[in-house]
């Protein structure tokens, strides 16, 4: 009997253990390094290229440092699940972080056949000017190829601008 508590109270431990590792928090910094863990403020990745690299899960969040710009398209990979999404936020205080897509034709910030995210308080441009035949837009969620669809797409509290295309 003593030995049958202490097993279900291992396993018990176990699965409580193995929920919580699931959501993670990443954070990425201007100062950052892209051979750090990314998770920790003390240990943050750098770039926008680190985010794309990783495959996200449910419950987990990035965050991108307050006052810094990163250059490029935001194409995070993963999909949360309901009640568990993936949210990309801001850490810190100060100006919204800021995600330049400069003169790239596509998004700034793009989700492709992917559900439960929570996209909130960054603030994405371009400023490029328009080019003829290059479209350009701020944050994009597609359903793409037969049968695919997505669900639950929040976007809260982003400064939009300055996204200038021309078909």
């Amino acid at each position: 009997m003593k030995k049958t508590f202490i097993v279900t109270i291992c396993l018990c431990f176990a699965i409580i253990t193995s929920a919580f590792a699931q959501n993670k928090s990443y954070f990425i910094s201007p100062s950052g390094d892209d051979n750090n863990s990314g998770l920790s403020i003390a240990n943050p990745w750098k770039t926008i290229a680190k985010v794309n690299q990783h495959v996200f899960q449910p419950g987990e969040v990035i965050h991108f440092e307050t006052g810094g710009t990163w250059h490029g398209q935001l194409h995070p990979q993963g999909s949360g699940e309901k009640g568990n999404p993936i949210t990309l936020q801001s850490y810190g205080k100060g100006e919204m972080p800021v995600i330049d897509m400069g003169d790239a034709e596509g998004s700034a910030i793009r989700l492709v056949n992917q559900s439960w995210w929570e996209i909130r308080d960054l603030e994405v441009t371009s400023e490029a000017q328009p080019t003829l035949g290059i479209g350009r837009q701020g944050i994009v969620a597609i359903a793409s190829g037969p049968g695919n669809h997505i669900e639950h797409i929040l976007i809260e509290d982003n400064f939009i601008h300055d996204i200038w295309g021309a078909a």
